[in-house]
């Protein structure tokens, strides 16, 4: 039989370690591969929860522009084409200061939302003589 001869120092990469202390530190880089791994998949795994609680909260948040909203007494029309759009009028102007305060109060009430088109007056065409405006939730 043919005597096997350890690598020469210019070959090896670790010359001055012997086999049982490369075996070691193989192991060692599997078992943190193998942590890696599985840290990986925890993260993965918390995802869906994460999107889940994203999703419930920006529920409640629709929800409460809705509510804060007709507390100032608008109409809102709720946009079937999508849940991230609000859309708000009122009918009469007695006071266009007034109601132009209201309109700013309106975007205020609902944080995470943008004000995204606004009519008032004799001009709007949405509501004549009314105060019209549509928020859309940011992203």
């Amino acid at each position: 039989m043919a005597e096997v001869q350890p690598p020469s120092s210019e070959k090896n990469f670790f010359p001055s370690l012997d086999r049982g202390q490369m075996l070691a530190l193989g192991w060692i880089f599997l078992f943190l591969g193998i942590l890696q791994f599985a840290g990986a998949a925890w993260f993965v795994s918390k995802a869906g929860v994460i999107r889940d609680k994203a999703s419930s909260q920006e529920k409640s948040s629709r929800s409460a522009c809705l509510a804060s909203l007709k507390n100032l007494s608008f109409t809102v029309e709720d946009v079937k084409e999508s849940n991230n759009i609000l859309r708000a009028s009122k009918q009469k102007m007695d006071d266009p200061a007034l109601r132009l305060g209201e309109a700013s109060v309106a975007t205020l009430v609902c944080p995470g939302w943008q004000l995204t088109n606004f009519c008032m007056g004799d001009g709007c065409e949405k509501v004549p003589g009314g105060i019209w405006l549509e928020i859309t939730a940011s992203k």
